[in-house]
């Protein structure tokens, strides 16, 4: 899923002009109960769950409905994330540097 996301040029945008993402490590060796307990069950991973920026619970996303074939579907992952954008983004007041 990371070289998707890095070299689909529109889904990369819609991440990186409206999301922060957080990766959290799910193994045998550690768990991350203390994060994941928070948060619906996850079936499989990888997975996303979508948070406002306030970090409440809005949205758990397999990525399995993301894909097609051997990897994922552009125009599926980017509804995705359209759906799931802010609606305002918050100009952060540093001039875009």
């Amino acid at each position: 899923m990371d070289e998707f996301v890095q070299t689909n040029e529109k889904v990369a945008e819609l991440i990186n002009r409206n999301f922060l993402i957080m990766k959290v490590n799910y193994s045998d060796e550690n768990k991350n109960a203390e994060f994941l307990d928070n948060y619906p069950e996850v079936p499989a991973y990888p997975h996303y769950f979508v948070l406002e920026s306030d970090g409440t619970f809005l949205h758990s996303q397999g990525t399995g409905e993301l894909e097609e074939g051997e990897s994922y579907d552009e125009g599926v992952f980017a509804a995705f994330l359209n759906k799931w954008k802010p609606s305002e983004i918050v100009d952060s007041g540093d001039g875009g540097t």
